[in-house]
């Protein structure tokens, strides 16, 4: 299968054909469209937010391979695809998803992996659940009718992503589709609240992850970037593809991307429509290597669908990446906040009774492997910041101890 090949159709149009024929309620794309448009008049979008976080839960579906073999694939790869999405979403500097084109739109998503599961839980690997499925590979049908329904997560609560072995047969090897975003609160129509069962992308697992942030042995370039996962997170938030799925004289409904004839699958510069295609869009099927653009009316469409459609407005008040205050381990005198973080942990040890009368611990944070990452001293009555902002993304093991005492804790960096 070559690269090019894969890209030849995203299952887009094919998935959305299959939940109609199930679904039949569902808005038509002209009545989405006539939704969207009267909400971007309201203007009410979340852009007032500074960060807006939306939880993870990436259901990594195998055929009894163990971790790090074939589809079953390993923590590592799965936080450097949510590693990209936060680059390209968040546009940030020195990165892949850095660009400063004056179209140009910083997004401000935080895609953060779920540390609680359905039953408020901690994840023992966070942002992931396995799910060992019995089959090699699944058609998109399969995926939509048995597979989703007996491993989805609360939509409410969870962005669902499901990475497996998507089959070739009928699908012209796709590599990747969403659902795209329900509306409701329309004049004139009937509340579309979707299939909820079925929301969210599945993306294939030798385009999920980023082959610049570990050794991933099934990711192949030119799609090895992560960039096949931002394309759907665009689509299950609303972006059309950027040619409009058709010719010169079909629209993607975002006036600062232009026209384009057709869809382009490589980095090399093509002018169709009168002008020059933006190859750079996340939205068309370029190459990863040259992909690193949203658009600030693309931008606004997918805050005006976090803002008004069903189940992504209920996403933003979910708490599934916190550990809650109240979750205490045996040590309540010992204070690790906050819990995830991107940066700085602060550790403060109160004197109570239960604690040892020594005003000095020793802090110690080993990774996954069981290596220490940083060690340091604490005091007793102090606020400690320990920055971990270097680290990379994933779960830790904090150890507070002197001769007497010792306690353990989990640290998810994000």
């Amino acid at each position: 299968m070559s690269a090019q090949a894969a890209w030849e159709k995203c299952a887009q149009k094919k998935a959305d054909s299959l939940l109609r024929i199930q679904y039949p309620e569902m808005l038509s794309i002209q009545e989405f469209e006539n939704w969207m448009t009267k909400n971007l008049e309201k203007g009410e979008i979340v852009g007032s937010r500074s960060l807006i976080t939306i939880p993870v839960i990436v259901h990594v579906v195998h055929n009894g391979q163990t971790i790090g073999n074939g589809p079953n694939i390993s923590e590592e790869q799965v936080l450097s695809q949510i590693e990209v999405l936060n680059e390209d979403f968040q546009r940030i500097l020195g990165s892949r998803g850095y660009n400063d084109h004056p179209d140009g739109a910083t997004i401000d998503i935080e895609f953060c992996p779920a540390v609680l599961d359905e039953n408020d839980e901690l994840l023992d690997e966070p942002g992931i659940h396995r799910y060992n499925g019995n089959r090699g590979s699944w058609t998109v049908q399969q995926i939509e009718s048995e597979l989703k329904v007996k491993t989805y997560w609360n939509p409410s609560k969870y962005f669902n992503i499901w990475t497996l072995n998507i089959s070739s047969a009928g699908s012209s090897d796709v590599v990747g589709y969403a659902q795209f975003p329900s509306a409701s609160g329309l004049d004139g129509l009937e509340v579309d609240e979707g299939p909820y069962q079925t929301d969210g992308i599945v993306i294939d697992y030798t385009v999920f992850g980023s082959s610049e942030k570990g050794n991933f042995p099934a990711l192949e370039a030119p799609y090895d970037l992560g960039r096949v996962a931002t394309h759907e997170t665009g689509h299950w938030l609303g972006l059309r593809h950027i040619w409009g799925d058709g010719g010169c004289s079909v629209d993607d409904y975002c006036d600062d991307t232009p026209y384009a004839r057709e869809a382009n699958y490589d980095c090399d510069q093509h002018f169709s429509c009168s002008s020059t295609d933006m190859i750079e869009n996340y939205m068309d099927y370029s190459e990863d290597d040259c992909m690193n653009i949203f658009t600030q009316d693309q931008k606004e469409r997918m805050l005006t669908v976090l803002e008004n459609s069903p189940r992504r407005k209920e996403l933003l008040e979910s708490s599934v990446c916190e550990i809650p205050l109240n979750w205490k381990l045996s040590a309540t005198e010992i204070e690790i906040y906050p819990n995830p973080t991107a940066g700085t942990l602060n550790i403060h040890l109160t004197n109570l009774e239960d604690l040892s009368e020594a005003s000095e611990y020793h802090v110690f944070l080993f990774n996954a492997n069981g290596q220490i990452v940083i060690e340091t001293d604490v005091t007793v009555n102090e606020i400690s910041p320990l920055d971990i902002g270097n680290l990379t993304p994933g779960m830790y093991f904090l150890k507070v101890a002197n001769s007497s005492f010792n306690e353990n804790f989990k640290i998810i960096k994000i």
